[in-house]
């Protein structure tokens, strides 16, 4: 009798079980619908933190000698004085995390192309990480601008003039350089947001020697 009690009590666990975890796998269509909502949500917000922009600036030159060289945008073809050009067709895209607890965006990534009609040759192409206690630290690697000065890292599509200084020229032929750079700026709700101090180590695509950067900026 027991033995036959105790089956009896062992069957109708097992049958209680499966039927509670059939009842949790089972999902009405109202809880796929909701699911399919809240993944498509997700998906409009990742899509919606991705910045685009850009401009394209057209040039004619004019040259005092056939073939003459040029600091920005090439030599001059042999015979030839003259010529239009896309001196710049910039497509940005950037990519910011969302904020924390502490409005702190912890992490960007920024991608820029310059299409002209030479081909498509990358520009930015890098992460900044900024800490996310009190964001006042960030690091930034990859391909980005010397921080040298404030020419260099100062857009064309805002000068007074689209290329910049002989100098600036000379020592950073392509403005950008791969390597990492230690930014120290307060955030933006910050009274100290106006100073910024800036450090990197660069491979040197300029004069012989130009590799390190040390920089302290104040805007």
């Amino acid at each position: 009798m027991k033995k036959l009690l105790l089956g009896l009590l062992f069957m109708s666990a097992i049958f209680i079980n499966g039927t509670a975890v059939a009842q949790e796998v089972e999902a009405t269509p109202l809880d796929t619908l909701n699911a399919s909502v809240l993944e498509m949500k997700h998906d409009i917000d990742v899509i919606k933190r991705i910045k685009t922009s850009g401009y394209i600036q057209t040039q004619f030159q004019y040259g005092d000698s056939t073939g003459a060289a040029q600091y920005n945008g090439g030599a001059f073809v042999p015979g030839d004085d003259k010529r239009f050009m896309i001196r710049r067709g910039r497509v940005k895209f950037v990519y910011d995390t969302p904020l924390n607890d502490k409005g702190i965006s912890t992490s960007q990534f920024v991608f820029q192309v310059d299409i002209t009609e030479k081909g498509i040759s990358m520009r930015d192409v890098y992460g900044k990480f900024t800490d996310k206690w009190i964001g006042w630290f960030s690091i930034t690697a990859g391909m980005q601008n010397n921080p040298f000065g404030f020419e260099v890292g100062y857009s064309s599509s805002s000068r007074e003039t689209p290329e910049r200084g002989r100098m600036s020229q000379i020592l950073f032929p392509n403005e950008r350089d791969l390597g990492a750079m230690l930014t120290i700026q307060g955030p933006k709700t910050s009274n100290w947001h106006w100073l910024k101090l800036e450090a990197g180590m660069f491979n040197g695509n300029g004069a012989p020697g130009v590799g390190g950067m040390f920089q302290i900026s104040i805007k």
